[in-house]
């Protein structure tokens, strides 16, 4: 159970590899009538595409879950189910 369980995280890992990944070779570049004002600018431009990139792999990530059902229906992305399950108050 724990490999299963193991293996649906590593789902989540490679969501967050993947959409990573889609970064490479990207390039910001500020713009201003000034240095500070260019950097301001490609400082932001930074925040908002880190905010799009975590917005994506939530997205992502919540889809995995909602396809395997956190893992209990593994089996649909070529792996073994899995469920947890915990005694009330614990």
């Amino acid at each position: 159970m724990i490999a299963a369980a193991r293996a649906h995280e590593q789902g989540h890992v490679q969501i967050i590899n993947d959409d990573v990944a889609r970064l490479d070779g990207s390039v910001i570049t500020g713009t201003g009538p000034t240095a500070a004002a260019a950097f301001a600018n490609a400082q932001s431009q930074i925040e908002q595409g880190m905010q799009q990139l975590n917005d994506q792999i939530a997205q992502d990530s919540y889809e995995y879950d909602l396809k395997t059902s956190h893992g209990q229906n593994q089996a649909v992305v070529g792996g073994q189910n899995v469920a947890l399950s915990c005694p009330p108050g614990t």
